[in-house]
């Protein structure tokens, strides 16, 4: 574009990717060099690896469908009733899956040789293309840049970790040592429980009340931390259901969770 005046000029300038790409390559970040003595904008492409969080068990309501399925819970309660033994499982868990990885590798290997690259790279095309777009949108959730509380630019998905956890820890705050006791006279300024509703709240809860309420949580929700979900403690409540109970009752009678 021209003017009386001066000369103002502008180019698109981008970095074009395909499914092929995100096969290859993992998270890709791209910056925009200033000019030099050329006319073309030089374009600096980065593969930095991307955070992957270590893959963790989740349990899937078809296996319950097995024939030894029950058998194979009521092997293991014993075990997992001891902290002991529930280490030593872990161990061998642990010990089994590596074992699983290293055959498993071998075979691939194996299977790579003796069939055609093509056929195993390529594959199905709609297949690829599914899984490159699903890799593309998990990708495009990473923050790679931020700005600080100087409002300085911060690249590295480390150092994006600690930018974060310092604005939320100045956000929420430190723990505090000090607290002031409770003022019960502007408590009483409120609605307050009668004697009788704290009566009720006091009393234990009941197996009966603890399977209702596990009852009522739909199995598609979001899976415990050590992968269970209620559809597991649903399907195995006439083994698990007395360990689950006695658990959540020592929890509100001591007041810490195992």
């Amino acid at each position: 574009m021209k003017s009386k005046s001066l000369l103002l000029s502008w180019k698109a300038v981008m970095v074009l990717i395909n499914g092929l790409w995100y096969e290859v390559f993992d998270y890709t970040t791209v910056k925009y060099l200033t000019n030099g003595l050329s006319d073309h904008t030089p374009m600096l492409i980065q593969f930095p690896t991307a955070p992957k969080p270590s893959p963790q068990f989740q349990y899937c309501d078809i296996w319950s469908s097995h024939s030894d399925f029950h058998s194979i819970i009521t092997s293991m309660l014993p075990i997992v009733s001891s902290t002991h033994n529930m280490k030593n499982l872990c161990n061998q868990e642990k010990e089994a899956r590596d074992r699983y990885i290293a055959i498993l590798s071998s075979s691939l290997a194996l299977i790579k040789q003796q069939c055609k690259v093509e056929w195993i790279t390529q594959g199905d095309e709609y297949s690829r293309f599914f899984f490159a777009k699903a890799k593309q949108r998990k990708l495009a959730t990473y923050i790679y840049n931020i700005h600080d509380a100087e409002n300085r630019e911060v690249e590295g998905f480390e150092e994006v970790r600690k930018v974060m956890l310092a604005f939320y820890t100045k956000l929420l705050g430190h723990l505090s040592i000090i607290r002031r006791p409770i003022d019960k006279e502007i408590i009483k300024q409120g609605p307050v429980l009668s004697q009788e509703q704290l009566v009720t709240l006091c009393k234990p809860l009941t197996h009966a009340e603890i399977k209702e309420v596990i009852f009522s949580i739909p199995n598609i929700k979001s899976p415990r931390p050590d992968g269970f979900g209620s559809g597991f403690f649903k399907t195995t409540w006439p083994e698990t259901g007395p360990l689950v109970c006695a658990g959540i009752q020592d929890f509100f009678t001591k007041g810490k969770m195992p």
